[in-house]
């Protein structure tokens, strides 16, 4: 299961072992998952050369035409150290006009994910109960200080976000 900690995940029930890694004792680098709902479909890869996880829809939705709307999935995620959750379109959709907007899940967003659709199509599209509705990729990211430099010479700000905790709040929940 998955908390608000840095403790070991259990997958099915049995607590992972430690694997020695580039001369650290790291975890492995896993996709932890949290149903919030009983709905909740977990992540899936469906053949081994792919690179997105498919992520299914736990209700019916309508998308109506040239309308967008946010699909909750029931679903958390905590994706490994040092990546973040891109989420695309699966090809099959976009051929129908539906596309994916604003897809970045941040390594401390710790909510339900939810997929913001557009339908750029003339007739209402709707997804049943079950049906694989979009991909998480998993990106490597690079995050360092913003440095400021007022003058050539001059000494430089390093600027530094705030310490704080996200949680569970998503969809323009640090601002504009």
């Amino acid at each position: 299961t998955m908390d608000s900690t840095d403790q070991k995940p259990e997958l099915c029930g049995e607590t992972m072992t430690t694997e020695k890694n580039d001369s650290t004792n790291h975890l492995p680098a896993v996709l932890q998952v949290k149903r919030l709902r009983e709905t909740g479909v977990l992540p899936v890869r469906l053949t081994q050369g792919s690179i997105g996880y498919d992520l299914s829809v736990i209700e019916d939705r309508l998308i109506p035409a040239h309308g967008r709307a946010a699909v909750p999935l029931g679903i958390s995620i905590r994706v490994p150290d040092g990546t973040y959750g891109r989420i695309a379109p699966r090809s099959e959709l976009a051929m129908r006009g539906i596309d994916v907007g604003a897809g970045v899940i941040d390594p401390d967003f710790a909510g339900e994910i939810a997929v913001i659709f557009y339908n750029h199509s003339f007739e209402d599209y709707t997804f049943k109960a079950g049906e694989r509705i979009a991909q998480l990729i998993l990106e490597q990211a690079l995050v360092v200080p913003v440095v400021l430099e007022e003058a050539p010479g001059e000494c430089c700000l390093i600027v530094e976000p705030k310490p704080r905790k996200r949680g569970a709040m998503g969809f323009g929940s640090t601002g504009r």
